[in-house]
């Protein structure tokens, strides 16, 4: 026994120890640094994936403001074309080609409505800090703020054309309003009545241009979502 362990003892070299011992010391660190740099790795896809919702969410968006910059634009002519009517008391001397191709300006309403749930997905994920950019974090809640300015700017004056006037309609009326003889009715008694006050200070209103400036600021915040897209083109790069 004592000349085994002697030879053993003989054999045994320190630098063989230190040289396994760093072996190990070399397998735990790439053991562990490999699993962080998956887990990195899976984070960063994670959020390019949410990035990319958001992206395409960023075009909902545009989408809303497009459709309230045309139904308004549209709004525009049709209140110009109705105020003369409204304003110098005649409303009896109306067309009714002129009614039936300004009927929208009447009664349709198309709102602006923000989407944001991807975007509220993107602020409560663990892996947003995974996002490279703070700058591109900066507009994403910037361009998301004026969105929700935007919304409250339009919609509030949007409330001024509401519809109490068709709630306040003689029922016979009301049940031939898409008839050339009820719009004409609907529209003199709009002009007449203390019920259609709302809608005819709406009209008149846009007919005097006093908030025309609501078709540049959406048209401007479309190109500010448009700008954050390419920000965020470029992060998903």
């Amino acid at each position: 026994m004592r000349g085994g362990f002697g030879q053993w003892m003989n054999s045994w070299k320190a630098g063989d120890f230190f040289r396994q011992l760093a072996t190990v010391v070399i397998g735990i660190i790439i053991t562990f640094g490999g699993s962080g740099l998956i887990q990195r790795s899976a984070e960063r896809k994670e959020a390019k994936h949410i990035l990319g919702m958001v992206r395409t969410e960023l075009d909902r968006n545009i989408y809303g403001l497009k459709g309230f910059r045309d139904y308004f634009e549209a709004d525009i002519a049709g209140c110009r074309a109705l105020a003369p009517y409204i304003v110098y008391d005649m409303p009896e001397k109306i067309s009714l080609d002129t009614l039936d191709r300004y009927r929208d300006a009447l009664v349709m309403i198309i709102p602006f409505q923000v989407v944001t749930n991807s975007f509220e997905t993107l602020k409560t994920s663990p892996v947003v800090k995974s996002i490279s950019s703070s700058e591109l974090m900066n507009a994403l809640y910037n361009i998301y703020d004026s969105m929700h300015n935007a919304q409250e700017t339009i919609n509030g004056f949007l409330e001024t054309k509401d519809g109490k006037i068709m709630e306040s309609m003689d029922p016979k009326i009301l049940a031939e309003f898409f008839t050339p003889q009820g719009l004409y009715d609907a529209f003199v008694f709009m002009a007449r009545s203390p019920e259609g006050g709302p809608l005819r200070k709406y009209i008149v209103t846009v007919a005097m241009g006093n908030n025309n400036y609501l078709v540049p600021v959406a048209e401007e915040l479309m190109l500010r979502i448009w700008n954050v897209q390419q920000m965020i083109d470029k992060e998903l790069s």
